[in-house]
């Protein structure tokens, strides 16, 4: 499914002013949020739990390479690795998961992709029924 970019789905400014909130208001957790006049917000929030694998990567690349792990810089690349993994899977999450998921309940994608806050960051996207 691609993005639908009829003028008429388009969410308000109100609207987006709603979505900016509701997300800043997230930080590990799922779930979505019932914009009104048929628009949907879907929301991710990314915690340490979900990018354990990767900090626990780099940690052990940075091992190989005898980098003290516990120094400030060290935690600073794991860190970015973190945020970049959480990235990088918010884009597959969209594509792969919530169009069809949605799309199966009548919805149509409208925009979304990642947002730094929270933890990890966040994946979000609106989508809006009836387009």
């Amino acid at each position: 499914m691609t993005k639908v970019n009829l003028k008429e789905t388009i969410p308000d400014p109100q609207t987006w002013n709603q979505v900016w909130n509701d997300l800043k208001e997230i930080s590990d957790e799922s779930g979505e949020s019932d914009l009104g006049e048929g628009y949907l917000l879907k929301y991710e929030g990314w915690g340490g739990i979900c990018v354990e694998e990767v900090w626990a990567k780099v940690g052990a690349e940075q091992t190989e390479k005898g980098i003290d792990v516990k120094s400030e810089e060290a935690q600073e690349e794991r860190e970015s690795a973190c945020y970049q993994s959480a990235e990088e899977q918010s884009y597959r999450i969209i594509d792969n998961e919530w169009k069809h998921q949605l799309r199966q309940r009548g919805y149509s994608f409208i925009d979304g992709g990642y947002n730094p806050g929270g933890l990890y960051g966040r994946t979000w996207a609106i989508f809006r029924k009836g387009v």
